[in-house]
């Protein structure tokens, strides 16, 4: 396994895509009105990241989501191997350095690692 880096789209990108997709949805669903979404608390996919293949340029595969609106305070981010939460998963990599696939290593740089988290304060 490689380092699956910490990748997190901006705000601004991932939200004009998803504003981009409602628009289309909104004019398919002028022709058929009759029809009610059944799920409004998860109406929207937000793609936070590329998934761990995405990160290295292979296709294919997935990607890192939200679905929003959310109940949940922390929402589940889909797509992710540790199937976790979005805050969960940023702590996650923040304790490798921001590079969770290290912990697959089997000799991980324990050291550097400690180093390079040194002074961050957990949320």
């Amino acid at each position: 396994m490689g380092l699956d880096p910490l990748h997190v789209r901006p705000i601004e990108t991932a939200l004009l895509e998803v504003l981009e997709e409602d628009a289309e949805e909104d004019a398919e669903e002028d022709a058929d009105e009759d029809e009610e979404d059944a799920d409004r608390t998860a109406r929207y996919r937000i793609m936070i990241a590329p998934d761990y293949d995405g990160k290295y340029f292979i296709s294919g595969s997935g990607t890192y989501d939200l679905k929003a609106p959310s109940l949940a305070a922390d929402a589940p981010l889909e797509g992710e191997w540790h199937q976790t939460t979005f805050v969960a998963y940023l702590r996650h990599c923040f304790r490798w350095a921001g590079l969770p696939g290290l912990e697959h290593s089997k000799n991980p740089p324990r050291q550097d690692i400690a180093m390079m988290v040194e002074g961050l304060h957990a949320f």
